[in-house]
């Protein structure tokens, strides 16, 4: 898990939410209210589309997002997140406060840790080189 979810409250404005995206480079808020609380989410795509005919970040949030508990084991949750496509689940505690994110690229490194192990990798790509076989890549 990162720990690092950006995230901003329902009353802040579609321009403060467009220069956070820019500053943290990302496509995507989580909207949480003052304690921290998961309320939804908004991205790039919703705020283009609204942006003229909203003013606040509660105008255009989306309130239907997917989490997964901290406590939570990683393999009861696994299939649910990647068979949704998604690009990033947030982790709340039992207080529904974020806590982190997992994103799709840390998820595939947990399951090629998972199967492979680190070792194991290194030596599959070693022999990947000198036999000039190309593996296929996962998608992220």
């Amino acid at each position: 898990m990162l720990n690092n979810a950006i995230t901003i409250t329902p009353e802040k404005s579609l321009s403060e939410a467009i220069k956070l995206m820019r500053e943290k480079r990302v496509d995507t808020l989580l909207v949480v209210d003052g304690s921290g609380v998961l309320k939804g989410f908004i991205d790039v795509e919703t705020l283009d589309r609204r942006k003229n005919k909203a003013t606040s970040v509660s105008d255009i949030m989306n309130p239907k997002v997917f989490f997964v508990k901290k406590s939570s084991l990683l393999r009861d949750s696994l299939q649910r997140i990647l068979k949704r496509g998604l690009k990033y689940v947030p982790v709340v505690d039992d207080h529904q406060k974020v806590v982190g994110i997992l994103t799709r690229a840390s998820l595939v490194d947990i399951v090629y840790d998972v199967i492979w192990g680190e070792d194991e990798t290194t030596d599959t790509a070693n022999e990947t080189e000198s036999t000039d076989v190309k593996q296929p890549q996962a998608e992220v």
